[in-house]
């Protein structure tokens, strides 16, 4: 589309139909990413555009604008309200901006004409969205310089497993995005109403240390019920596979099964020179967030476990 196109139609109108969805104008031509806006408002045509026309294959995406540190932009977001319905105020009495609305409903068009200057779009995971899971492969080390993913590893298992469980054809569907850094996300929805949970699936030791500490790369996370992750068309994301308005559904098991083969690339198990038994807290101030989660997909690779008894983890254990 070029800009010419936009010069007649005001903001919320209708301007053309593509397939099944509607394509509204939602910022004036002027604007610098209209076409990035207006491109993301025909891709993720959600629930909130029925006040215009329903269009027949509805995503069931929710999105959030956000800025070019991948954060939420909370200048464009709705201001928080206090139970009394009054805006909350910082230390400063400005009003609180948040985000956390978008993941409990879909953001409606009056929303999105808000947004015509974000910096990229992000599309937030969990029961908002279907239940939403995004497998998020890192290509970035502790020191924000690159990291081999990978993430090719994990596809050739998980193709080898799908076609061993009779899903041949599932991996094709998948939705997967190259990030600005060169790591890979993947998404799919889950079946039934578990929740599904942000989480770090994968660590491996960098070789550095800091305090005296070894550092660990995170390898893998997941993004799912409160969290978020960038996708086309914000700058230096690109669709490698399929469409992220369409991730097929998968059931719980095996969904399981897809994370379990992540987090057996988890290579940052025994810490150098420190007792094989700690308890989580102490293991926490080393390592950083742990992935215990995800405990009862791990057995079979034995690569992490939790003593309930104790509250303690065993990470003498590997692969």
């Amino acid at each position: 589309m070029t800009q010419q196109e936009f010069e007649a139609p005001q903001p919320g109108d209708p301007i053309a139909r593509d397939g099944e969805s509607l394509i509204y104008l939602v910022t004036s031509v002027k604007c610098r990413y209209t076409e990035v806006i207006v491109h993301t408002v025909r891709v993720i045509h959600t629930k909130a555009f029925e006040q215009w026309e329903r269009v027949e294959d509805n995503a069931g995406i929710s999105f959030l604008p956000t800025d070019s540190d991948k954060l939420p932009d909370f200048n464009l977001l709705p201001i928080a309200l206090n139970e009394q319905g009054n805006p909350k105020l910082n230390k400063h009495g400005n009003p609180i901006h948040e985000w956390t609305r978008f993941q409990r409903e879909i953001p409606s068009a009056q929303w999105i004409h808000k947004w015509p200057n974000a910096w990229g779009i992000a599309i937030i995971g969990g029961k908002v969205s279907g239940n939403l899971y995004c497998m998020d492969f890192e290509a970035k080390d502790h020191k924000h310089g690159p990291m081999e993913s990978i993430y090719p590893e994990w596809e050739k298992l998980v193709k080898a497993e799908l076609i061993r469980l009779g899903y041949p054809d599932l991996f094709g569907q998948f939705p997967i995005t190259k990030t600005m850094n060169g790591g890979i996300h993947i998404r799919w929805r889950v079946l039934g109403d578990k929740k599904l949970k942000n989480d770090k699936l994968a660590f491996a030791w960098s070789g550095d240390t800091q305090d005296g500490k070894p550092i660990a790369n995170c390898l893998i996370e997941a993004k799912a019920e409160g969290g978020y992750a960038l996708c086309p068309p914000s700058p230096g994301y690109e669709m490698v596979q399929g469409d992220n308005t369409q991730p097929p559904a998968v059931p719980f098991d095996l969904h399981e099964t897809l994370v379990s083969i992540g987090v057996s690339f988890h290579s940052a198990m025994a810490i150098p020179d420190e007792p094989a038994h700690r308890s989580r807290k102490d293991v926490a101030s080393v390592w950083g967030i742990l992935p215990t989660d995800h405990g009862k997909t791990w057995p079979a690779c034995g690569a992490f476990y939790e003593k309930e008894e104790k509250n303690e983890v065993d990470l003498a254990s590997g692969c």
